[in-house]
């Protein structure tokens, strides 16, 4: 998928996954949604429920680990520093995911994320996200375009971020 059809497709997946209903949170998300109900069920089986109160570290730069984690009820914000300043990325919500990029390319942690409020996410752990991108190719589609349209957020991100504060 080029990157300009997957940051249409990824926005799309983004507010898809914003609008509030009232199907089961795993449906809700088209990265999981494509898994059978099976699977799904399995999947959450599978993972931990973790709580984290308001400003909680969820995730530090620079970590290596291979957990992803799928947010069941609040909010987190993604930022990283650059030059001892912070730089806010982005804020996902209930039924958005974070946390794919170290998980499946095995690389450190690229940013921070820490909870907005209190909240409650799936911690799914590396062996069984594995397992599913070797039986679904989709979804290793969309976590891939997932990967490149939030790598060009964060560059994009850091680039207004040093544009502002080196006033260039």
């Amino acid at each position: 998928m080029r990157a300009s059809r997957a940051r249409v497709y990824w926005a799309g997946v983004r507010r898809s996954a914003e609008r509030p209903t009232r199907r089961p949170l795993r449906a809700k998300n088209p990265v999981f949604a494509i898994l059978s109900p099976e699977d799904r069920r399995e999947l959450l089986h599978r993972s931990q429920l973790r709580r984290y109160k308001d400003g909680e570290v969820v995730i530090a730069e620079g970590d290596v680990s291979g957990e992803m984690y799928f947010i069941k009820h609040g909010e987190v914000e993604i930022f990283t520093e650059d030059n001892g300043l912070p730089v806010f990325i982005d804020k996902l919500r209930e039924g958005e995911f974070f946390g794919e990029m170290a998980a499946i390319m095995g690389t450190p942690r690229a940013a921070n994320v820490r909870a907005m409020g209190d909240a409650e996410v799936f911690c799914i752990l590396k062996t069984e996200l594995d397992a599913i991108l070797a039986r679904e190719q989709r979804v290793k589609q969309l976590f891939e375009a997932a990967i490149q349209w939030r790598h060009a957020e964060a560059q994009a991100r850091m680039a207004e971020s040093r544009r502002i504060f080196d006033g260039i």
